[in-house]
């Protein structure tokens, strides 16, 4: 497993057509090594330098306009970027995009009510209730498509996966658990001192 920071965009208008445009020709690089696979080793080191270009950017550039909507959590759980492969790909096109430390999907407003309804009906399983690292993505998925409800131009979501490093492993939560909290043993001493 890996720690990812999450980023979530709406991006509308020509930044959108842009932003969709540099993602189509990224995902057009991919070259398939293994028949049902997908991967960061489907693109070259040189694409991988594009991709994290790409997404470097698109946070940047995340509080203004053309963003209309922008979010990022902290995701410590997930393998990969498993998340994106929660919704179907309509028109059988994956767009995805997976890099070194970068992995991203990419979801246009001409998809908008079908992505909303996979998402509804993810709403009614137990595994929404019970996978919070699911429930956060589809959650931050869904307020960013409904971002453009009233947006009667072109709009893109993207959703960023930046690659932080492995997880803690359960063992050291639970070590973390049964250690002396360093807070309350300096205040202990610090007035055993006085």
């Amino acid at each position: 497993m890996s720690t990812s920071l999450v980023h979530v965009l709406t991006i509308v208008g020509e930044g959108a057509r842009d932003a969709e445009a540099a993602c189509e020709e990224l995902l057009s690089r991919r070259v398939e090594h293994e028949v049902g696979s997908y991967g960061s080793d489907d693109w070259s080191q040189a694409d991988h330098r594009a991709i994290e270009a790409l997404c470097r950017s698109l946070i940047e550039r995340a509080h203004a306009s053309p963003v209309i909507y922008y979010a990022q959590y902290l995701d410590a759980r997930t393998v990969a970027d498993s998340r994106f492969s929660l919704l179907e790909w309509l028109d059988n096109v994956r767009r995805q995009i997976c890099g070194d430390y970068f992995g991203m999907a990419y979801y246009p407003s001409r998809f908008r009510e079908p992505l909303l309804e996979q998402i509804a009906k993810f709403r009614r399983r137990r595994v929404y209730r019970t996978q919070a690292e699911d429930r956060w993505y589809l959650q931050h998925v869904s307020e960013a498509l409904c971002a453009m409800d009233w947006v009667e131009s072109a709009s893109v979501v993207i959703a960023i996966s930046e690659h932080l490093g492995p997880s803690r492993t359960d063992e050291d939560i639970l070590d973390a658990l049964g250690s002396t909290n360093v807070a309350a043993e300096t205040t202990r001493r610090m007035q055993r001192s006085k």
